[in-house]
């Protein structure tokens, strides 16, 4: 059909909508939000339930960490390690006898699992042993 300039009825073509660009945008939110929810969370491998006390105190500086789950499984620096490592990374990372040690404990964890950590702390030349609480 023609269309004559100024004569008879205008014929609109079909409009058409691109989603592409659309879903490019949702999917870099999506990623943004995923990263920016994961820079919220503290360096840990799972997560500890921290047992409450009145006399808890700040750290003045970095201690080694060394976490333990309610199942029993033990982090170094927010790094999951084997029981059988642990002792090898530990005189590793105590060198220095006066580097401090915080033992984030989750308050369901075996007495015995916690007790036995603390030994392999001082068997690998730990002096200053810490016990993460809440306040």
């Amino acid at each position: 059909m023609r269309r004559r300039a100024g004569l008879g009825r205008r014929t609109l073509e079909p409009i058409e909508f691109n989603f592409a660009p659309m879903v490019d945008v949702v999917l870099i939110l999506v990623i943004f939000f995923m990263l920016a929810a994961n820079l919220n969370r503290p360096d840990r491998a799972f997560p500890v339930d921290l047992p409450q006390a009145s006399s808890a105190q700040a750290v003045p500086q970095a201690p080694l960490v060394i976490a333990l789950s309610q199942s029993g499984q033990v982090a170094l620096n927010g790094r999951v390690v084997s029981p059988a490592a642990l002792e090898g990374e530990l005189r590793q990372a105590l060198k220095n006898p006066n580097r401090a040690v915080l033992l984030e404990a989750d308050k369901a964890a075996t007495h015995g699992k916690v007790v036995s950590l603390i030994n392999l702390v001082r068997l690998a030349g730990g002096t200053r042993l810490e016990i993460a609480t809440l306040p």
